[in-house]
């Protein structure tokens, strides 16, 4: 499949992508809202929505968003009763899965993921799913916080991703030379569990801020705490073919992240990012 955004158009094929892509997203919807969970789009797929009504010509993938509550009722949920076609994925249900984040993958696709390939993972095409936790009330355990994110990170991420974390300080490409040989002495899951419980702040007195961690990373921190009135309750918004949810005060959601999200981006921007070779079920 060829997927591009070329003189202002998605071709056939990216457009073919959006389509499983609604509908995936459409399903995962009626899903939570059959069950009372709380869910809603994010990430560029909220500012289509806000924006454009719609996805975003050029982009590949769909966010959605939960208050770590629901998100975990979800979990549990999809765990026990699946989608038809679709699986979940995330730290329980694949002892190498690096992300804080989880995915629901279309069973017979691949998404060409240069992190999965190879791995024996389910490579699917997915949709992102990511819980928002509220953070400490004391900004010194958020600093805490943010730098225990960021050592267990250079424990689990794959080699593959090593773009992501190369070309930095001595200090840190050692650091996660140390951390290298820990993936490769220790179970994996030891990491990604603390990092779970550090990602909640298990234990400390808790704000009404929130942030999603694996949204843009650790280091952008500062772009993506929101209160809690920002996220919910979320508010009804068109997708597309699909009726969905955006956050609350999603103008501000869009502020925090994109800055000018009114106009879009320049046009060598304006591309697919997430997807690599792509097959979808015939």
């Amino acid at each position: 499949m060829r997927i591009a955004y070329e003189n202002g158009e998605p071709s056939a094929d990216l457009q073919r992508l959006q389509q499983t892509l609604l509908a995936m997203c459409a399903k995962l919807l009626t899903y939570c809202e059959q069950r009372g969970i709380a869910i809603f789009l994010i990430g560029g797929t909220a500012l289509g929505a806000l924006r454009d009504g719609e996805i975003i010509p050029w982009d590949d993938d769909i966010d959605l968003a939960l208050l770590r509550p629901d998100y975990e009722r979800l979990m549990l949920s999809l765990a026990a009763d699946s989608i038809p076609g679709m699986s979940l994925q995330e730290w329980r249900t694949e002892p190498r899965y690096h992300y804080p984040f989880a995915k629901l993958r279309l069973d017979g696709s691949s998404a060409g993921e240069v992190d999965f390939a190879g791995t024996g993972m389910h490579e699917g095409l997915f949709l992102d799913i990511f819980p928002y936790d509220r953070l400490p009330l004391d900004e010194a355990a958020r600093e805490r916080q943010r730098r225990r994110l960021g050592l267990l990170n250079l424990v689990i991420l794959p080699p593959v991703l090593d773009p992501l974390v190369g070309g930095k300080p001595l200090w840190r490409r050692a650091a996660r030379g140390l951390g290298l040989l820990l993936r490769q002495s220790l179970p994996l899951r030891w990491f990604v569990w603390l990092r779970e419980r550090v990602q909640q702040a298990s234990g400390a007195a808790l704000s009404d801020e929130y942030d999603s961690f694996g949204m843009l990373g650790i280091s952008q921190w500062r772009k993506k705490v929101l209160r809690e009135s920002d996220l919910v309750p979320p508010r009804p918004a068109q997708f597309g073919p699909v009726s969905a949810a955006i956050p609350a005060n999603c103008e501000r959601f869009c502020e925090l992240h994109y800055g000018n999200w009114r106009d879009p981006p320049p046009p060598e921007h304006r591309r697919p990012i997430h997807v690599g070779k792509v097959v979808l079920p015939e």
